[in-house]
């Protein structure tokens, strides 16, 4: 089939990205949809076609639970080039209720093949790729045809109701249809075989009747039509499709990542080389386990899917499959060739036997891709010997005789921890001609033995058998006695290092076969049993207040060893061809409680498997860092996490880690507001108290080096105390700022996470005092709060001290509605006049200007309404007085005082406004009055007098005349 390489490599895939799809770019092509017809799995409910036609009404949706879309773009066609045409060959018949079989011989060509009712035909396997050109296939009702894989070319296919198309084992079907083909109701096709794949091409129509029910996977170059209640399995690509009334089709992606669609579409592989095992001496009469891996580079490559070929290079050996569920053939017996096509499942690794009889008594076996020969084996598993009788070395007794073949010793062991294998005597001698167990071979018995390093390929410890050291070759092979029960025996070996080893022995005082008996081991790993960590300088702390161990960050070191069972160290860890490392991570988090195990809370140490080998077995790194904050505990484990194949090691919890403290703080800060006292007019009197209308707020983040939040400084873990915090203010101003309570107002909020807000209060308000006998002109007021943040373990805060503005001009902690500070007084006047009405008595708000108190026409804020603090100083015995307040505006408020009993002679009535007490408490406004004498102190109210039954006097002039 050579001209079908003209396909893409990659065409089939592309061409089945999803249930049902189009190709070619005519834009008349569709997927049509009938009542409830439907599609299962589809990977997004859009389909890539030109157009789709959904039923609608109360038909069911299309694609599960929603209608199927249209992508607008179909896929690529798939070209098989020319239609390999059958040419010569015969008519073959299958008579009603028989069963023939054809191909046999490598047949490929036929002109007719037909089977009548019930009949039963069998495609036999051809040796290599099994290949059938035939004109005509005609199977009547209710015929069973049996498929081998392989490719069947087709020119016309007729196949009647209620038959059956079956795959014989594992491996994929390609049926190529010249002419229009018609699967009749009721067929089945591929329904028996989970192992196997059908793959249809059809260059025309492609028609499924009623009730067919199929795991296939369709291509047409025209048309695809399922009719009612057809349920397939699989994907349909063609020109055209229609699915009638209750058709269902169900997507399988594990059928398009398995199927072989051979030369036409070659699966794509970055496969680089395959890796057979064995062991060294095989017996003739009893198979022996080849493996055979696929790999990509360093690794295995666990989605191979193609095919293989094995050859034992003698042309000898017969093949079978131990483990693995891809198709295996094995066309010609004892011809040493044979095939195997890998599946996904497989994940890139098979096991097959194989019996070799005769032929040349040492062999290589080879391996290579059946479509790139030139992808081999690389040939690392040397020679297989083979000879009529040899020792089988076993993880169980060798039952006598063997139902299967038996796999040779291949457990994983563990440093320092001993093992049981059990030696066999096994195969044909001249005194013991059936092959099995040779159970004259019994008794005390001396073999030699030694072990090969595998991976590690040197090592200075070697395996004890027994008690008894081996040797490292098989010149300096060591005697170790074992006692032999008719032909078996069981030894214990032990192994202080860790690798993949193998143990050999051989008795070469028999004098058949000739040369001794030989036995070995398959490869087997022995990992390491433990890991120990040492750390300098941790104090193992158990509470939030012991010793600190580390920033969150910063560097530490720890030492690891690597340990059989008995606490030696294995000194092969390390060297091995890949060499293994060891990884530290953080087990568990101890403190604080429900905290996080690293920033990503999955343990990380950063540079936790990056450790270098400082002596044999033995790991260091300087640059260990924990990002987090708290006491943890640590183990090490292998660095891959796969030692040889053998799985992972993870040696035990250190005793606790730590304490680790924050590397720093960050601080950010709020914009924090002023409320003037007056805000309406923008000023603040001296000695007035001014609060906060957005108080400030500092929030803390406490954090590892690399700057990222570690969120378990929480809690107890939380050691900036706010007691430790001295907020402190200063302004421009000469003047005292009175700011103590303030600086015990501040509250502390912990986040939970890292962070933690501390606000700071006014403590009921700030304020400028006044200079004792000075008065001070106005001013702006430009204040900064600082403060700094240290903890109880150091941390701070690069950039300390934190502030809240600066005392430049305009760069002070914004007030709302100003930042003037004023000098003020409350003035009241004198009044005098008749006793029949109420007197008039002006009052005023004053400030200092520089050079003189004037009326601060800004402020209508001052209330002063309460008429008992007005006090009446002196008051004439009988006369009573009422006060009625009015309130200030502009700076400006003028008060009635009548008298309310009556007076026949001159009232005088003196005044004093009491502004520090009681319900109107505004001292900023008293002033040094003299009243009681000039001492510079700010602490006088303001007094006035009233006179009543007085006129006022004339006025005095120079000059008057009168005229008439």
């Amino acid at each position: 089939v050579s001209n079908l390489v003209l396909a893409s490599t990659n065409a089939c895939l592309v061409a089945y990205p999803d249930v049902l799809q189009t190709h070619s770019n005519n834009s008349n092509k569709e997927i049509k949809f009938k009542c409830d017809a439907k599609v299962f799995g589809s990977i997004d409910n859009i389909l890539d076609t030109k157009m789709v036609n959904n039923p609608g009404g109360s038909c069911d949706d299309t694609c599960d639970s929603v209608d199927c879309t249209a992508s607008g773009i179909p896929v690529s066609t798939i070209d098989i080039g020319a239609f390999q045409q059958q040419s010569g060959g015969s008519d073959f018949k299958v008579k009603k209720k028989k069963t023939g079989t054809i191909g046999t011989g490598d047949v490929v060509n036929y002109k007719e093949v037909k089977v009548e009712e019930e009949g039963e035909l069998i495609f036999a396997a051809h040796s290599g790729n099994t290949l059938y050109k035939i004109k005509k296939l005609n199977a009547k009702k209710e015929t069973l045809l049996k498929f081998s894989p392989g490719d069947y070319w087709i020119n016309e296919f007729k196949i009647g109701d209620k038959s059956e198309l079956q795959v014989i084992g594992a491996g994929t079907v390609r049926i190529y249809v010249n002419k229009k083909v018609e699967f009749k109701k009721e067929v089945k096709i591929n329904t028996n075989n989970p192992n196997a794949y059908v793959w249809i091409y059809g260059l025309e129509d492609v028609k499924l009747k009623d009730k067919v029910e199929a795991k296939v996977i369709i291509y047409s170059k025209k048309k695809v039509k399922l009719e009612k209640e057809v349920e397939l399995t699989g994907a349909i690509t063609a020109e055209q499709i229609e699915l009638k009334e209750k058709a269902e089709v169900t997507y399988s992606p594990t059928a398009i990542a398995n199927i072989d669609f051979g030369s036409v579409c070659p699966p794509i592989t970055s496969v680089t080389h395959f890796v057979i095992n064995h062991v060294d001496n095989g017996i003739n009469c009893l198979p022996t386990a080849v493996t055979v891996s696929v790999y990509d580079g360093a690794n295995i490559e666990t989605n191979y899917n193609r095919k293989i070929i094995l050859d034992t290079g003698s042309g000898r050996g017969t093949w079978s499959v131990i483990a693995g569920g891809g198709f295996f053939a094995d066309p010609t017996a004892n011809d040493g060739i044979a095939e195997y096509t890998y599946i996904v499942g497989d994940n890139g690794i098979a096991t097959f036997g194989l019996d070799y009889q005769e032929g040349a008594p040492v062999i290589n076996i080879s391996v290579h891709d059946d479509i790139t020969p030139s992808i081999t084996d690389d040939n690392t598993e040397g020679n297989l010997s083979f000879a009529p009788s040899g020792f089988l070395v076993t993880e169980t007794v060798v039952p006598n005789p063997p139902t299967t073949s038996v796999p040779a010793y291949n457990a994983i062991q563990t440093a320092g921890i001993s093992d049981a294998m059990y030696i066999t005597a096994f195969g044909q001698t001249t005194n013991h001609p059936i092959c099995g167990v040779i159970e004259s071979y019994t008794g005390p018995k001396i073999l030699r033995m030694w072990q090969d390093h595998n991976d590690p390929i040197t090592g200075t410890l070697n395996i004890t058998v027994d008690g008894n050291a081996v040797g490292s070759a098989e010149i300096s092979a060591n005697n170790i006695n074992v006692n032999f029960t008719n032909g078996q025996a069981s030894i214990s070996t032990l192994y202080r290092d860790v690798g993949a080893v193998t143990l050999k022995m051989k008795d070469d005082s028999v004098v058949e076969p000739v040369g001794g008996i030989l036995g070995a081991t398959d490869s087997f790993v022995v990992k390491p049993a433990k890991f120990n960590i040492v750390i300098p300088g941790n104090p193992g702390a158990s509470s939030a207040t012991d010793l600190v161990f580390v920033k969150a960050g910063d560097d530490f070191t720890a030492t690891v060893t690597v340990l059989d069972n008995d606490n030696n160290i294995t000194p092969n860890y390390g060297n091995e061809l890949s060499a293994e490392s060891v990884k530290i991570t953080s087990s568990s988090l101890i403190l604080p409680a429900g905290g996080r195990n690293s920033r990503l809370n999955d343990g990380t140490i950063i540079n936790g498997g990056a450790l270098t080998k400082i002596a044999p077995g033995t790991f260091q790194s300087t640059t260990l860092a924990y990002d987090e904050v708290g006491i943890i505990k640590m183990h090490a484990e292998v660095a891959s996490g796969d030692y040889l194949g053998a799985g992972n090691v993870i040696g035990v919890d250190t005793g606790n880690v730590g304490r680790f403290i924050p590397y720093d703080f960050n601080v950010t800060t709020n914009t924090p507001i002023f409320a003037a006292a007056c805000n309406s007019g923008g000023f603040t009197y001296l000695d007035q108290s001014f609060i906060y209308d957005t108080a400030p707020i500092a929030t803390v983040i406490a954090r590892a080096k690399a700057g990222t939040t570690t969120a378990n400084y929480t809690g107890n873990f939380w050691r900036l105390l706010a007691v430790s915090i001295i907020p402190t203010y200063t302004s421009n101003a000469m003047l005292t700022l009175e700011q103590n309570a303030a600086i015990a107002d501040l509250n502390f909020v912990d986040n939970n996470n890292g962070t933690g807000d501390f606000i700071f209060g006014d403590g009921g308000g700030l304020s400028f005092n006044r200079q004792v006998g000075v008065n001070t002109a106005e001013f702006f007021a430009e204040i900064k709060l600082s403060m700094n943040f240290i903890d109880q373990d150091a941390v701070a805060y690069d950039n300390n001290p934190v502030d809240f503005g600066e005392i430049t001009a305009g760069n002070g902690i914004i007030f709302n509605g100003g930042n003037t500070m004023r000098h003020g007084r409350l003035l009241l006047g004198n009044s005098f006049g008749s006793e029949l009405q109420a007197e008039s008595v002006p009052m005023q708000v004053q400030y200092y200007n520089g050079s003189d108190f004037v009326i601060n026409t800004l402020d209508s804020c001052t209330a002063f309404v309460d008429s008992a603090n007005m006090l009446r100083v002196t008051e004439p015995l009988g006369v009573a007085t009422n006060v009625l307040l009015a309130p200030f505006a502009s700076g400006i408020a003028n008060f009635a005082l009548a008298i309310t009993t009556a007076s026949a002679s001159v009232v005088q009535v003196d005044l004093e406004a009491d502004i520090s007490s009681l319900g109107e408490n505004i001292p900023w406004l008293q002033y040094d009055w003299a009243a009681d004498g000039i001492d510079g102190v700010y602490d006088d109210n303001p007094t006035s007098r009233v006179t009543y039954g007085v006129a006022a006097g004339e006025e005095e002039f120079i000059f008057i005349r009168e005229v008439y």
